[in-house]
């Protein structure tokens, strides 16, 4: 049995694009995105996928908001050789999100 690969696609304080994650055979997916902070905390996170490397498109979004802090997770089958996260809106104080992937 193959062990379990985590990769960080997204650590962010400022909207911004994650790192890509490349070369990736078919397969299952789970997705983890979390939001830290003090008080009141909200962001957005998109999931880019793409086949070429350069031309991504939105696959989930991540909408997280809550008192210091909010979660959610996708899992699903994919095809898609390249994935990114792309922090699209983020705030409260010292708030702060992640995404990774596990396959």
């Amino acid at each position: 049995m193959a062990g379990l690969k985590l990769d960080l696609l997204l650590g962010a304080t400022t909207p911004q694009v994650g790192a890509v994650s490349s070369n990736l055979p078919p397969g299952n997916r789970g997705f983890c995105c979390y939001l830290n902070g003090t008080g009141a905390v909200a962001a957005t996170v998109l999931l880019l996928v793409s086949n070429d490397g350069l031309n991504f498109t939105p696959r989930a979004t991540f909408t997280l908001s809550g008192t210091n802090t909010d979660s959610a997770n996708l899992q699903e089958w994919h095809a898609f050789a390249y994935m990114k996260g792309q922090v699209t809106a983020i705030s409260g104080t010292n708030a702060a999100v992640t995404l990774t992937m596990v396959q």
